[in-house]
């Protein structure tokens, strides 16, 4: 099983597939580790996309598998595509806090040398709320007042 953990910049992602990774046996692929990797200045989208699924499925081969990205609704087809030819269940977690939460976030995490521009923060939290009218099978976390390990759990029950 592949899971891909997405959600807005600031949203946990990376937290969270740590500790997947950390206590729960997953392999993890980060996102940023991967444009810092491919040394891109720019964002890249579709090669960073490209980059994500090509090592989730080299990983597969080995173990579960947790990618932690900004993935928008119309990036997930992508995903979706590539994954299904190679008959691998691919499971998508949501982390969408509250935009409050995200912009108090944002001004203090440590993966980022800077916080993320606030329209930067805006335009993905609009991206994200899309995933509310979909009908895909996704859970959707609002993680804003809730603990990392209780997360944790509800991913886990979900799984």
């Amino acid at each position: 099983m592949i899971l891909l953990i997405t959600g807005s910049p600031a949203s946990g992602k990376t937290t969270i597939a740590n500790i997947l990774s950390n206590k729960h046996k997953f392999q993890q692929i980060d996102g940023d580790e991967v444009i810092k990797d491919l040394g891109l200045k720019s964002k890249a989208w579709n090669t960073i996309h490209h980059e994500l699924i090509s090592r989730a499925l080299s990983q597969h081969a080995v173990d579960n598998v947790v990618v932690s990205h900004v993935v928008p609704l119309e990036k997930m087809n992508l995903y979706q595509t590539e994954l299904l030819k190679s008959k691998i269940e691919l499971k998508v977690i949501v982390l969408q806090p509250t935009k409050e939460a995200l912009l108090e976030r944002n001004q203090v995490r440590t993966c980022h040398p800077k916080p993320t521009p606030i329209e930067v923060i805006d335009y993905f939290y609009e991206k994200f709320q899309a995933y509310q009218n979909t009908s895909s099978d996704c859970l959707i976390i609002d993680t804003s007042n809730q603990a990392q390990e209780e997360t944790i759990k509800e991913i886990l029950f979900w799984l």
